[in-house]
């Protein structure tokens, strides 16, 4: 008597078919993941932001009221090396006075060759978790940083200035997501692309790295996810200032003031 063999495995068009519920599951939930991933992100850069901006008031209860300074530059607006990071006249610079505030490394402490891979890991907390450095950033000479300090906020000839001075403190913007690439997406298409991660940056190096959007800590402590166009036009500020200011005294132009 002849048995009927019962088959096992799948035929090539059963396969062909599971692979397609395969990929149209996948074309559906990787989308929502990658937003997830994307919100979850955005929502630390927040509360990183609000903690540096808290340590801020922290410093200033110190130091008679005044802020620490935006970069080892008097005019804050360049890139820092890691030798001026380190150097003994940083320690009133942002990135080394805040992170001690909160208890954590200061930026000086990554100066160190076999250091610099960690100053860029998700976790330090003066960077965005959503920044994407360049490659090489850890073989430069200098430091990026995907959050700067408003290079507006402090005017020359001053390198510090009293936090009560400040007339909109609620408006005013005290930190930033900074552009860190020339590939990173602009929020107005006349930003400029040169000397991106700077330590103390304004509206032409705004970064919408957050899904179109980017963030803004002001210096009442609050922060705000902010769209390209309500914060450049023209690669700049807009002006008149009303939501988003960056200077102390909102009737200066920060678009020429240094």
């Amino acid at each position: 008597m002849n048995l009927l063999r019962r088959r096992h495995g799948f035929t090539l068009i059963e396969l062909l078919i599971v692979i397609g519920v395969v990929s149209v599951l996948a074309a559906l939930i990787l989308p929502a993941l990658s937003k997830g991933r994307d919100h979850a992100r955005s929502a630390d850069c927040v509360s990183r932001m609000r903690q540096l901006a808290m340590a801020v008031w922290l410093y200033a209860e110190e130091n008679s009221g005044t802020l620490p300074r935006e970069s080892y530059h008097a005019n804050g607006v360049e890139l820092n090396f890691w030798s001026q990071l380190s150097n003994p006249s940083s320690k009133d610079v942002w990135y080394n006075a805040v992170p001690r505030e909160l208890g954590i490394w200061p930026a000086s402490d990554f100066a160190y060759p076999a250091a610099r891979q960690d100053f860029y890991r998700r976790n330090i907390q003066f960077q965005c978790p959503a920044a994407v450095f360049p490659k090489d950033a850890s073989t430069q000479p200098v430091a990026f940083f995907s959050l700067a300090m408003n290079s507006k906020l402090i005017l020359a000839p001053r390198s510090t200035m009293h936090l009560g001075s400040v007339v909109k403190p609620s408006s005013t913007v005290l930190f930033l997501d900074n552009r860190v690439q020339s590939n990173e997406p602009k929020a107005d298409p006349l930003q400029i692309d040169e000397s991106l991660g700077q330590p103390s940056s304004f509206a032409n190096r705004f970064s919408i790295r957050h899904r179109q959007q980017g963030n803004l800590a002001f210096v009442d402590g609050s922060v705000r996810p902010h769209r390209g166009s309500q914060v450049v036009t023209h690669g700049g500020a807009i002006m008149p200032q009303t939501e988003v200011i960056w200077t102390a005294d909102p009737t200066i132009d920060p678009n020429f003031a240094f």
